[in-house]
């Protein structure tokens, strides 16, 4: 990176990763004049690229990460961390922190508090793991802890490059009824018994992706015969789950589950994707009409 691209005053600098805007974020660095450039060039090693721009100059609040030299922590910046204005919020690293400051400046917000960036290709591979952490457990259902939709996507679209790949869609009967009479601790727990039933059958199929993709609905990637196998045991198993917990009235619950296989072209076509979990949704409604 030519370093007489950088403005002479305070700068901001946004990077983002090359390749597939779905799975790479954006991290703002915020330094005095060139303080962190050895740290831009250490994540330019690491595939980022590198835009420059003045600090005068709108930041963009769709930052996955920020990284900002302590001295400029302050007014705007800090007021930012410490409330979380940007949403979604991204991670805060702090650089060239006084030691007697860290423990303030995590309690203040910050992700990461580091003393100096003498050794960049260090900071910059923590920097890279911590956002993958943060982006793992971000596209993860924060009640049961699976794959949520946006990581489905991601397996679909890689899956469907080698073979055609099946989908099943499981969800609760009546789960709003359930869930407005009883109260969302008890509907989460029926959520969480469904996804404990589930993960259970796929346990040994390791060619299974299992998601979360909101409310009570879950979906199930893999091969024709497996999915096969986990849309015809699901209801039994969810009931076998149900039985084992002491969750009032859960007993009268049941569940649907359909199946539909897709293939190469269902990606390639304009919202061929979306069009298969329409005829997922389909599906699921005829199943529950002929019961």
């Amino acid at each position: 990176m030519s370093t007489n691209r950088r403005p002479p005053e305070d700068v901001w600098c946004m990077i983002s990763e090359e390749g597939d805007s779905s799975r790479h974020g954006r991290a703002l660095i915020v330094a005095i004049e060139a303080a962190l450039e050895p740290l831009a060039r250490a994540l330019e090693a690491l595939g980022w690229r590198v835009l420059v721009g003045a600090r005068s100059a709108a930041a963009p609040g769709s930052a996955e990460v920020v990284i900002i030299h302590y001295p400029l922590l302050e007014g705007l910046w800090a007021q930012q961390m410490a409330s979380g204005g940007w949403r979604p919020r991204p991670l805060w690293v702090v650089v060239g922190v006084p030691a007697d400051r860290s423990a303030g400046l995590l309690q203040a917000g910050a992700d990461l508090v580091v003393a100096d960036a003498a050794n960049a290709d260090l900071l910059a591979a923590q920097i890279a793991a911590v956002a993958r952490r943060a982006r793992s457990e971000r596209d993860r259902s924060p009640l049961t802890g699976l794959p949520g939709s946006r990581l489905l996507r991601q397996h679909i679209t890689a899956s469907l490059a080698e073979e055609p790949l099946s989908l099943g869609l499981l969800d609760i009967d009546d789960f709003k009824s359930y869930n407005d009479a009883r109260g969302h601790i008890a509907g989460n727990g029926v959520i969480c018994a469904l996804a404990q039933a589930i993960v259970e059958l796929a346990s040994d199929r390791p060619e299974l992706f299992v998601s979360h993709i909101g409310g009570d609905d879950f979906c199930v990637a893999g091969p024709r015969r497996q999915i096969a196998a986990i849309v015809e045991q699901a209801p039994q198993a969810f009931v076998r789950r149900l039985r084992q917990t002491a969750l009032p009235g859960a007993g009268n619950l049941s569940l649907t589950a359909v199946m539909t296989t897709i293939d190469h072209s269902t990606i390639t076509r304009p919202h061929g994707l979306r069009s298969a979990f329409e005829r997922l949704a389909q599906l699921k409604q005829r199943a529950r009409e002929d019961d």
